[in-house]
């Protein structure tokens, strides 16, 4: 690039001073309207700061203004994006910016961006303004940046002053009903409403809608008579196609108008689809341009008597020209945080990249380095199941004997000691039975006392072996008794099991009351798939996350892998368990907590890694 633009800037601030580009703007500003004395000031203010190309977009008392001059030298859609973003970014933060598109490198000049904001007489922003130098070195840079700086404060006190040519433009702005007062200029949603309203007054049209266009889509924006636009509404959705077949075409469409009716070549179905849901009014479209890119679609309908024809889209097209480059700042000064990161990355990019050469390169570049990684590259290979917390040795206790439930002692959660009364049949009748056996056994031992004295060895024979069969029967009894009292074989954590709402009815020997758990041992039940059962035999540990505290990893080992799947809802799958002592783990382990487990399987071609699942499954389904 050739330092013809740096040299020439240099000569004219030391022919021109400041004071003498003040009174120039004065006398502009004082005979002409202030959107007109804008006009011409720019190529003074361009020519003053050695400019390539100086661009504003502002609302300048009741107009909306939207220059640019340029110096033999017309920029690329990209650079423009590139000037649009930096007046973006100052509407964003309310201060100037100073860009430097290129790093400098052994002292050659790099190309640089400044951007500085408009006020209006109320010291609002009222737009963006900004330069461009193809060829600026950095001390170069800091001069023409305040100097500009400067030079746009002192137009905002111009208009603020409101000279008699200002107001003569507001007079004849009012007379056209051109004019939008009042419109926020980085509102694209107000900005569009005011277009549609604007353009169906100034024509008398039934309907104008203004929709914003994101690549090869277009959001409906504004509708006239509309006061909120529903994506959903039958309505928008017409306009909304119409809008994108028109945005494919790339010209103004009309269909329904004495010219388009029964040409072929305005055969356009989305167009015909809304001009018959309109009862057969008249419908087009028309894109809004900005250089080569449409950055909004306009569509109008009229009746069908009113005399739409092509030439008035044409018409209405030259008049939204000055829109177009409002539309793109707007939206951009409009951009969430989210938004407004990425295109930040974006234009990062752009400048580390440089010329399309260098871009071409570092692409190339970059797909090289990631074919060389997935070529040669290793990745960490683990395969991810399901897993559970399940009890490590459980016991069922029933019911010991036929009975009535009478008492329940504990509950689901409670922990148990061995010995512990956990419930109770009834057994009033084995106490009154054993107290009869007992009253016997007395009355027997009395009358072999009397058989002894009496010398009489038969009788006590007799009586003695009587006393032992009530003795016998009264220990069965008592054993019968004991049983009814049911006690924990071992201690532990009761699971299952809520007998209460069976107090007072019979049970048979056998009902399970309870079922206890160990609190000292765990078990980790991993579900491994089939089609991951080979590899996984590999691992020798895991890793347990339990949704219940995923941020602690449990290690385990130990694995023990079946012999056989079983089904489940998810196919066939692998049971692998391993056991836990709970006092080795930190934080409660608890039987039926949920989880995932990586086994980890060490470092796999990194290509391998990320297709063989997909690899897998078309040699599964295909044969290949």
């Amino acid at each position: 690039m050739s330092d013809r633009t740096a040299k020439p800037g240099k000569k004219v601030l030391q022919r021109l001073g400041m004071s003498q580009l003040q009174c120039d703007l004065r006398a502009m500003f004082r005979v002409q309207p202030a959107a007109r004395a804008m006009v011409s000031g720019l190529g003074r203010i361009g020519e003053y700061l050695g400019a390539d190309y100086l661009v504003v977009h502002a609302r300048i008392g009741a107009n909306f203004l939207s220059e640019e001059f340029s110096d033999e030298f017309e920029p690329s859609d990209q650079l423009r994006d590139v000037v649009n973003g930096a007046m973006g970014d100052v509407m964003d933060g309310g201060q100037a910016r100073c860009i430097r598109l290129r790093s400098e490198t052994d002292g050659e000049d790099g190309p640089t961006v400044i951007a500085a904001i408009l006020h209006d007489d109320e010291n609002e922003p009222a737009g963006a303004a900004a330069i461009l130098l193809r060829e600026c070195a950095r001390e170069r840079a800091v001069e023409v940046f305040s100097a500009f700086e400067s030079i746009l404060g002192f137009i905002s006190v111009l208009v603020s002053q409101d000279p008699a040519g200002a107001n003569q433009a507001k007079e004849g702005a009012k007379k056209n009903e051109a004019a939008l007062i009042g419109v926020e200029a980085e509102d694209p949603m107000q900005l569009a409403f005011h277009i549609a309203g604007n353009l169906a007054n100034r024509h008398g049209l039934d309907q104008v809608a203004v929709g914003l266009v994101s690549g090869k889509r277009v959001r409906v924006a504004s509708v006239s008579g509309m006061d909120v636009v529903r994506a959903s509404n039958p309505g928008v959705k017409w306009i909304r196609d119409a809008m994108e077949e028109g945005l494919d075409n790339a010209d103004p469409i009309l269909f329904g108008g004495d010219e388009s009716e029964g040409t072929p070549d305005c055969d356009y179905p989305l167009h015909r689809q809304w001009h018959q849901e309109v009862s057969g009014d008249t419908v087009g479209t028309l894109p809004i341009r900005f250089g080569d890119r449409i950055v909004g679609m306009v569509a109008v309908r009229q009746s069908p008597g009113a005399g739409l024809q092509a030439k008035n889209l044409e018409g209405f097209q030259e008049e939204l020209e000055p829109y177009a480059r409002l539309l793109p700042l707007a939206q951009r000064a409009n951009r969430g945080i989210v938004r407004h990161v990425a295109d930040q990355a974006v234009s990062g990019v752009r400048r580390v990249a440089g010329s399309t050469v260098r871009r071409a390169a570092l692409t190339f570049v970059a797909a090289a380095s990631l074919v060389y990684w997935l070529m040669f590259g290793t990745m960490s290979y683990s395969v991810v199941v399901n897993g559970r917390v399940a009890p490590a040795q459980t016991q069922h206790i029933s019911t010991p004997q036929d009975g009535t439930l009478d008492r329940v002692l504990v509950k689901v959660g409670d922990v148990i000691q061995p010995g512990q009364l956990l419930a109770e049949l009834d057994t009033h009748l084995d106490q009154l039975e054993a107290s009869e056996l007992q009253a016997q056994i007395a009355a027997n031992v009395v009358e072999a006392d009397r058989a002894l004295v009496e010398q009489s060895a038969v009788d006590r024979r007799v009586l003695e072996s009587k006393r032992r069969a009530l003795e016998a029967q009264l220990a069965i009894v008592n054993q019968r008794i004991e049983r009814g009292r049911i006690r924990a074989a071992a201690g532990g954590v009761i699971v299952a099991g809520d007998p209460r709402e069976r107090i007072g009815y019979p049970l048979q020997a056998g009902y399970e009351l309870f079922q206890t758990a160990r609190q000292d041992r765990v078990r980790v039940i991993m579900e491994v798939p089939e089609d991951s059962i080979i590899e996984a035999r590999k691992a020798d540990h895991a890793q347990f996350l339990m949704a219940a505290r995923p941020d602690d990893g449990i290690e385990i080992g130990a694995l023990k892998f079946p012999p056989a799947a079983k089904p489940s809802d998810t196919g066939m799958v692998f049971e692998v368990e391993t056991t836990l002592v709970t006092s080795d783990v930190e934080g409660e382990l608890l039987p039926g907590m949920e989880g995932v487990a990586y086994l980890e399987l060490g470092e796999r071609n990194a290509w391998w890694v990320l297709t063989h699942r997909i690899s897998d499954w078309l040699r599964l389904r295909f044969w290949i």
